[in-house]
């Protein structure tokens, strides 16, 4: 049997086009924030990521930035960004106190090492060992051991040498270092104080152990404040689910920085712990074991241009697979060890 369909009646899809607009239903398109919405936008999440992993932050002042950031996320019809599961500044704390630990574990094995066996055998460690001076930064290689990255005065502390005008470079300081130790060795005399690591040890455990408690109280300050001001918020009328105006993959017209580099990346290993932190408004910083240094950036592509305080600038180049940050040469090359993202 032939059915007859009913055609559309223009009368009725326009009246329920009409309906669609006065209800608030996107009919024909998605709203786009303006410039100055955009920018509000950006910042708050610029704020959140800030707020969920700067140990720097006074509490107040943390839970300010979140408040004030889930409303403005909540008025423009943005998703939520609300704090789940471990905080990428519990991580820091958990990776400061494990890299604490194996630091000082290694530098222990160190020195049992060149306190160890006949002065022949001693003066080899001696001699292979390399040492190099990185920042405020003191790097210890031996083959065959974990690296020892400690602080000049952890240095100064642990071997008993003056190190205070080491930089940067300075080669003959550190071969100053290794006749030391070799002075040492030839007197028979210890490299090193172990004693001073177990008092180090003790005190810095039991501070970055306080620190981890705190940080897990903390995480349910954030949580809560974040639905307090969420459910407390609504949406602007006709800014449901509505999209950003990004112009472009670099900065857009404020300055803010829409890249996959914005965030938090990280490396470990034994008695290292390194944070690269790249932040939405230009600033960033590098983090080696306690020392930081601060600086502003710009991307272009996968170009990075770094402008230090004094003035000098630093071209780099990266790239991105997956969670992982890989610095690269100009052609692509991937150099050195790659970082994670938290």
């Amino acid at each position: 049997m032939k059915m007859d369909y009913m055609k559309p009646n223009p009368i009725l899809s326009l009246l329920f086009a009409v309906y669609l607009v006065f209800t608030g239903h996107p009919a024909f398109s998605q709203k786009v924030l303006n410039e100055q919405e955009t920018q509000w936008v950006i910042e708050a999440k610029s704020n959140l990521e800030k707020a969920y992993s700067d140990p720097a932050l006074p509490e107040q002042e943390r839970l300010q930035m979140i408040a004030r950031s889930a409303r403005t996320l909540k008025e423009y019809g943005q998703p939520p960004e609300p704090l789940t599961g471990e905080s990428p500044l519990r991580r820091l704390m958990e990776n400061n106190y494990e890299a604490q630990k194996g630091e000082f574990l290694n530098l222990n094995n160190l020195i049992n090492e060149l306190n160890k066996g006949v002065f022949q055998r001693k003066m080899k460690l001696i001699n292979e060992m390399q040492i190099d001076n990185i920042s405020e930064q003191i790097k210890f290689i031996v083959p065959g051991f974990a690296p020892v990255s400690l602080t000049k005065d952890l240095v100064s502390t642990i071997f008993e040498v003056d190190i205070s005008g080491f930089s940067g470079g300075q080669r003959t300081a550190i071969q100053e270092m290794k006749k030391k130790f070799a002075a040492l060795a030839k007197a028979e005399k210890t490299i090193g104080n172990l004693e001073a690591i177990k008092k180090i040890e003790k005190e810095a455990a039991v501070k970055l152990d306080k620190d981890r408690e705190e940080v897990i109280i903390l995480e349910g300050k954030m949580k809560k404040t974040y639905e307090d001001a969420a459910a407390g918020t609504s949406t602007f009328k006709g800014y449901e689910n509505a999209k950003l105006n990004l112009k472009n993959n670099g900065n857009n017209s404020y300055g803010q920085i829409i890249s996959p580099l914005v965030g938090t990346w990280v490396f470990t290993a034994p008695g290292f712990y390194v944070t690269h932190r790249y932040n939405m408004d230009g600033t960033s910083s590098f983090r080696v074991n306690k020392k930081q240094n601060d600086f502003r950036y710009e991307v272009s592509g996968n170009e990075i241009t770094y402008r230090y305080p004094d003035g000098k600038t630093k071209v780099m180049y990266f790239l991105i697979e997956g969670n992982q940050l890989f610095y690269t040469s100009k052609k692509g090359k991937k150099e050195g060890h790659p970082l994670t993202r938290q």
